[in-house]
């Protein structure tokens, strides 16, 4: 045990600074809440689902999704010995997860991963007209966990998978073992030049034709588009599905960039509060993806 002047040493300098600084970063939430909210009121044309997000943060603590989250148990994890590495079942199909990662870390991931894709989630990639349809070949952008893959995995006919986090790569390779035949995987940061570990999804794809491109890549998902002229310009069917939260003015800057090359854009149900981006300001609130298709369709 240790001697009491040195638990009393570590008391005073570890433990009351971080709960102090626990303190402080609750009471700044709670003021950048207020100020969220004051901004919204004064706004006359507030929307009725911007009221419905000030609503929720009236009665509820500043969160990323301010939605009502139904606590769930926590999903089992599994380990897979012959390849050393744990896994979570996901639509009746393994999941592997990075080999660093904690079993809780995988549980608190797995939790995440389930209640963005809820229909009423403002990160769903899908709704009831908007979805991956039989035989489509599919352009998997950020791919993380996979989550988005393995759902429709059963349905392409050919799915390229884009994740720049070598971490992930190993998992991914588990995974999509069993569907290697019509999968590849790329450890590529997605980008508008071919420089180093930057690739074009035209120069990825080349003349390759593609239905779907899901994109969540940490902001990068103007530099996508702008690297992918040829695929905008020839795929009459294409449809996008595009991340819109990590910057602010993502929604608009993808808004305008497709519009001018003849695409529709429908923004997901709701809005999210990235309130720890150090670029944060009013507006505040941020569409969480938009759903993109030709104007013909």
């Amino acid at each position: 045990m240790l001697p009491e002047e040195v638990r009393e040493w570590i008391i005073k300098i570890v433990i009351i600074p971080a709960k102090e600084l626990n303190l402080f970063r609750k009471w700044k939430l709670n003021k950048l809440k207020k100020e969220i909210i004051r901004y919204y009121e004064r706004n006359a044309e507030m929307s009725c689902e911007q009221k419905t997000v000030i609503d929720f943060l009236k009665s509820n603590r500043l969160a990323m999704f301010p939605l009502k989250i139904e606590k769930k148990k926590k999903c089992p994890v599994y380990y897979d010995s012959s390849k050393d590495l744990r896994y979570v079942m996901y639509k009746g199909k393994r999941l592997y997860m990075k080999r660093s990662m904690t079993r809780l870390e995988i549980q608190r991931s797995y939790d995440n991963l389930i209640f963005e894709q809820q229909p009423h989630s403002p990160h769903c990639y899908f709704s009831d007209d908007f979805f991956v349809t039989e035989s489509d070949i599919v352009i998997d952008a950020g791919t993380a966990e996979g989550n988005f893959a393995l759902s429709i995995i059963d349905k392409v006919s050919k799915i390229y998978l884009f994740e720049a986090d070598l971490g992930w790569i190993e998992a991914l390779e588990a995974t999509f073992e069993p569907w290697k035949e019509k999968v590849i995987i790329s450890n590529n940061f997605i980008s508008n030049n071919d420089v180093g570990k930057n690739i074009t999804l035209d120069m990825a794809i080349g003349s390759q034709s593609v239905d779907f491109i899901k994109a969540d890549i940490e902001g990068a998902e103007v530099d996508m588009l702008r690297g992918m002229d040829k695929i905008l310009s020839r795929q009459s069917n294409l449809k996008l599905v595009l991340c819109t939260y990590h910057h602010q003015s993502d929604e608009k800057d993808l808004s305008d960039i497709l519009r001018k090359k003849g695409f529709s854009i429908s923004p997901s149900e709701g809005y999210m509060i990235l309130f720890d981006d150090p670029d944060f300001q009013a507006p505040y609130l941020r569409r969480g993806v938009i759903r993109v298709r030709k104007c013909s369709e």
